[in-house]
């Protein structure tokens, strides 16, 4: 044990280097899985190895520590290094397993400035960053508890590691060869640990996403109070109402008109819906419901109640709202005609004057930050829409020149009595 306690390399004795090494591959594991769940609403087991550990963290932090170590007194060159050091080893590391068992374990072909989907000036910036953190806050506090536990203790503990470590690279690569197959124990052994990690894949991920709605839902109440005075009613209400285990309906609308029905509505606005406040992804089923009632003149389907057909019919999406299909697929059962439209002026006009009513699928611009749904229900002579926007009264309450909607518009869909 004093060869490992005596012996330095760059300043770090190889105990540390092993025990540091061990700690920032399950770190990085960790981190991974929570990134997945906050930026897929996905528990994500991530990894080539079966046991909660990401060995390029490991290796890509004991690179940080005796290359960066030096320059943590100057922060332009501990970032420069911090995005240099990683994106190499990201580079190497991408290309050598994608040699070794022909997978993938990240890919950054759809992001900008890439190099063969390995590395991209995103993820390399952030690396810069990231380093600069590790290096002047956590890693000092990681070191102070690596250096609490008595030398004989950490040596035994970490051959224990080692060892279950090592037996996950030899089952991986033996899995990887088709090997496995002959080899029952270390197949065991794999499933163990594979069965470790998916524990802990499940409570990083919840815990994950539960902290993400909550933001989410933080997020929402600040908008609406800030935009919508209609809501503040709801906002100052939503506390103590959500999650609310039901929804009070709707009456009838007035006839000829398509009623401006809104998602934070505090008839159903606090209820859950695709693991959420109905009010924060509720647009789908909301803008279904207006277009439901403007054409029946009937008010038994309130958006709670479209959302409730959604949600049978295996449509609501986890944390993301409703697919689209939805909106085709129930058309019929509501008596109602669906049928997409080509996003252009002319066939808007068409489609409105000829009584149709729009549903309108937008993405990032006015009216979204990621996408939304709302109801066209009428044109002027001069090209503006009249839209009831499931969000915003305000929104809704102003008229919108055609080609300012349509050049936001992903889908389009027109909706008649059938």
């Amino acid at each position: 044990m004093s060869f490992f306690l005596n012996t330095t390399v760059c300043g770090f004795s190889l105990y540390h280097i092993l025990a540091f090494f061990l700690i920032y591959s399950c770190l990085g594991w960790c981190v991974e899985v929570v990134y997945a769940a906050a930026t897929t609403g996905q528990l994500v087991n991530r990894g080539f190895l079966n046991g909660p550990v990401c060995p390029i963290y490991g290796f890509g932090m004991i690179l940080v520590l005796f290359f960066l170590t030096p320059l943590e007194d100057d922060l332009l060159l501990l970032y420069l290094g911090g995005v240099i050091l990683p994106s190499a080893l990201e580079l190497v590391g991408g290309w050598a397993l994608y040699k070794l068992y022909r997978t993938r374990w990240w890919d950054y072909t759809d992001k900008p400035f890439n190099i063969g989907g390995y590395v991209c000036l995103e993820f390399s910036l952030m690396w810069g960053v990231g380093a600069m953190v590790m290096v002047k806050v956590i890693h000092p506090t990681i070191a102070a508890l690596v250096n609490i536990i008595p030398p004989l203790v950490g040596f035994v503990l970490m051959c224990l590691l080692y060892a279950v470590y090592a037996s996950d690279v030899v089952a991986t690569a033996i899995a990887a060869s088709d090997l496995a197959r002959e080899l029952d124990a270390l197949e065991k052994v794999a499933d163990s640990m594979h069965a470790v990690s998916d524990a802990m894949t499940e409570i990083l991920g919840t815990t994950a996403l539960d902290m993400d709605q909550k933001m989410d839902e933080s997020r929402l109440q600040l908008k609406l109070a800030a935009a919508e005075p209609e809501a503040r009613s709801f906002v100052r209400t939503f506390p103590d109402a959500y999650p609310a285990e039901s929804a009070l309906g709707t009456d009838d609308p007035e006839p000829g008109q398509v009623p401006r029905l809104y998602q934070w509505d505090s008839r159903w606005g606090s209820t859950v819906y695709s693991s959420t406040a109905f009010a924060l992804t509720g647009c789908c089923p909301t803008s279904l419901s207006m277009v439901y009632q403007g054409l029946t003149g009937k008010g038994d389907l309130s958006p709670y109640d479209m959302g409730r057909r959604a949600s049978e019919g295996g449509y609501e999406t986890q944390f993301d709202g409703t697919d689209a299909a939805f909106l085709v697929n129930e058309a019929a059962s509501l008596g109602l005609s669906c049928a997409a439209l080509a996003a252009d002026a002319d066939s808007v006009r068409a489609a409105l004057e000829g009584g149709a009513v729009l549903i309108c699928n937008v993405g990032p611009g006015d009216f979204t930050d990621n996408g939304h749904f709302l109801v066209i229900t009428g044109i002027d002579d001069e090209g503006n829409l009249a839209i009831n926007d499931p969000y915003s009264a305000e929104r809704s309450g102003r008229t919108w020149n055609v080609d300012t909607v349509l050049g936001q518009t992903k889908a389009l869909w027109a909706y008649r009595l059938a």
